[in-house]
């Protein structure tokens, strides 16, 4: 009964044959066919399932790598857009702040402008006011000739009288020429010599103006 249940067993567990490629002996040839191709589909698919989770493995490393460097970026770009956003407000301030100047400098350029026109209108003014000067001066000009010519008459007039009174001063040297030694003629006859004779004679005549 052990020896039926041992053959039993060698006949469904057949030993590999090592001349046959490891391939068991003692089964039926379209069994074996078959059996021989299972395990070659087998192998195939094993080796199609390692190569599928290495490259599963090889593709969830870059995934994990891709989605790292992803987070990197967002992470800069966050804080690139942070910094545009504080140079956005700075140049929003600055911005302002040049509107402001260029309003500031609209209102000097209107007050600069109203300024020259009243510059304007003032040289205008002192343009007529010199205008009206040089004629006075002319009018004075005119005057001061007129004057000039006035005081040459009275230049003459003056010398003609101061001539006239050389004349009579000459007169009066005539008649004291002519009364003198007569008056001194009588003062010798004076008592006791009181009269004396110190009459020393006209002065001299003062010359003629030009």
């Amino acid at each position: 009964m052990s020896n039926t249940k041992n053959e039993q067993a060698a006949a469904s567990n057949p030993e590999p044959n090592p001349d046959t490629g490891g391939r068991p002996t003692g089964l039926n040839p379209a069994y074996a066919y078959y059996l021989e191709h299972a395990v070659d589909a087998v192998r195939t698919v094993r080796i199609v399932a390692y190569t599928g989770m290495v490259s599963f493995i090889i593709l969830a490393i870059y995934g994990f790598y891709l989605i790292y460097q992803l987070t990197n970026d967002a992470h800069r770009m966050t804080e690139q857009a942070g910094e545009m956003q504080a140079e956005m407000r700075l140049m929003i301030t600055t911005m302002s702040t040049m509107n402001e100047t260029m309003l500031t400098m609209n209102k000097t350029m209107l007050a600069m402008g109203e300024t020259m026109t009243s510059m304007n209108a003032s040289i205008s003014r002192m343009d007529g006011t010199i205008t009206g000067m040089g004629q006075t001066l002319a009018v004075m000009r005119g005057d001061m000739a007129s004057m000039n010519g006035h005081i040459t008459n009275m230049d003459g007039t003056m010398a003609g009288m101061a001539n006239t009174i050389v004349a009579i001063q000459h007169s009066a040297a005539n008649l004291d020429q002519a009364f003198g030694p007569a008056a001194g003629m009588l003062n010798n006859f004076m008592p006791f010599g009181w009269g004396g004779n110190s009459y020393r004679g006209a002065p001299g005549y003062a010359p003629f103006m030009p």
